[in-house]
């Protein structure tokens, strides 16, 4: 993966992608240009493949690869920018052949959740510096955490965790909020994280401030949010669309599509439960629970292995729904989808380690039958138990991978 581009100032470091057929990298071509992208965040799992062989075998060559990425990444000064904010993510990366920097100036990484044990353990410095460089660079008003899941480079150094914080609502008004919960789970797992590894007790509050923003946009019946909170200048962009029919529930911290699932049920889970755990904070743990479990009772059906999706937190349908204005969903007289949205191999994950930190039997339910309905056979009556697991499944998701993996860790069914 790291070989075979002509003439490379950066010849040892691992490009995106290489062809097993062609033995040859992946190339981007733009504007006349031919580059060859290493961008380390969509590495991730190849580098735990690495450490893994390393750990399997006992040759320490495929770990030391590992580690030649994860020290030129962060010890790099080219690759990030004066804070430490790598030129990584989904709108950057560096080209291996001329060390060029192909940026729209803006970071972004959504529910990634990288190798960081291991790269901590690399390069501990680094990567604490950009843990903090991420979040002084989505964080836009520090006093109400209006965040945006777009970081600017660059940007001057906030006070950060000795900053003022004096608003928790939720409905408050700023002009460049974004704030989705697939952006902002990363940021809340860095600070955790630096907690966890420093003792520091700001990443921790702060990191405990932001989800907390989450948690109480939760319905209290049916335990689903539509992980987002704030909204823009103009206001709350569902309201201007939807209000007129819904009042008050037309917000996006109230919608519910496949997305919103695969965040609360799917990612989050998986390192939320860690944390309510080491933390002994039962609110997270409950958040996490009550989310999937709130999936699996109003938005999931089991004979289609689908979401009765798009919906309002509430429960209240909108499949089907003939929007009245134009707005934030499109023109009017669009209509919403009315056959139900795929459920994501990631909330297969989430169950399976919420069912296995709780072992709620409506949690192992839910998980046998995504595992039918994904092809997989059944699971179990309970964990090793009654296994018939499809042998000759074409489900081939790396997410269904690591919920097999996680099953047999637990289990230690080889079954």
């Amino acid at each position: 993966a790291r070989y075979n581009v002509p003439g490379a100032l950066y010849p040892n470091i691992f490009v995106n992608g290489y062809s097993v057929d062609t033995k040859k990298p992946v190339e981007w071509k733009y504007k006349g240009g031919t580059y060859y992208p290493a961008n380390i965040t969509v590495q991730q799992n190849f580098l735990r493949v690495l450490v893994g062989l390393t750990n399997l075998t006992g040759e320490p060559k495929y770990r030391t690869a590992a580690e030649e990425q994860v020290k030129w990444w962060f010890t790099n000064p080219d690759n990030s920018d004066k804070n430490g904010l790598l030129y990584a993510g989904e709108h950057s990366f560096v080209c291996v052949k001329t060390g060029k920097i192909l940026s729209y100036n803006e970071h972004e990484m959504k529910q990634v959740f990288p190798y960081y044990d291991f790269m901590y353990e690399v390069e501990p410095e680094g990567v604490k510096r950009y843990m903090e460089a991420c979040w002084n660079s989505h964080v836009i008003d520090w006093s109400n955490l209006s965040m945006n899941r777009h970081g600017y480079y660059n940007k001057a150094m906030s006070n950060m965790w000795d900053s003022e914080y004096t608003d928790p609502s939720v409905d408050f008004n700023n002009g460049r909020s974004l704030s989705f919960q697939n952006a902002g789970d990363d940021l809340i797992n860095y600070a955790f994280f630096i907690a966890d590894k420093t003792g520091e007790e700001g990443p921790r509050i702060w990191g405990r401030r932001m989800l907390q923003k989450y948690i109480d946009t939760v319905n209290p019946v049916t335990g689903l949010s539509g992980a987002q909170y704030g909204e823009q200048a103009t206001g709350d962009r569902l309201y201007l669309q939807y209000g007129p029919e819904f009042g008050e529930l037309a917000k996006e911290y109230n919608y519910i599509n496949k997305y919103k699932i695969k965040t609360i049920a799917g990612f989050a889970p998986q390192y939320l439960l860690e944390y309510a755990q080491k933390m002994n904070d039962q609110e997270i743990m409950d958040y996490v629970v009550n989310s999937i479990e709130g999936t699996a009772k109003h938005v999931y059906n089991a004979e289609t292995n689908k979401l009765e999706t798009p919906m309002w937190s509430d429960g209240t349908s909108l499949q089907g729904y003939v929007t009245k204005r134009a707005g934030y969903h499109g023109v009017k007289g669009k209509t919403l989808p009315s056959s139900g949205e795929n459920v994501h191999t990631d909330v297969l994950l989430g169950t399976l380690k919420a069912y296995f930190a709780t072992e709620r039997e409506t949690l192992w339910q839910f998980a046998r039958d995504m595992g039918k309905g994904f092809g997989l056979g059944d699971l179990g009556t309970k964990p090793g138990e009654n296994v018939n697991l499809t042998m000759e499944t074409e489900a081939t998701d790396p997410q269904i991978v690591f919920s097999l993996l996680n099953l047999y860790n637990e289990t230690g069914n080889k079954d």
